[in-house]
């Protein structure tokens, strides 16, 4: 019986969490949680991917935002 009730606090949790996220943290949680499956190679190229995703981003904001202060905004 014990292992029902923490079974349905786990599903409660789960539950909250999703609502909470909505349907596009759910997609998110669903991809990340793929990645476990991934071998350390896939795991590797994947990082590097994001990485240089978030660099490509930084430099978008910065350029932005270089540009914010020269016209002002």
């Amino acid at each position: 019986m014990a292992k029902l009730d923490t079974l349905a606090k786990l599903i409660a949790e789960i539950l909250a969490a999703v609502t909470v996220a909505g349907p596009s943290g759910v997609e998110l949680f669903l991809k990340l949680e793929s990645l476990l499956n991934l071998g350390p190679d896939e795991q590797a190229n994947v990082a590097a991917a994001i990485k240089a995703g978030l660099a490509a981003d930084a430099e978008t904001i910065a350029v932005v935002e270089a540009w914010k202060q020269q016209v002002g905004v």
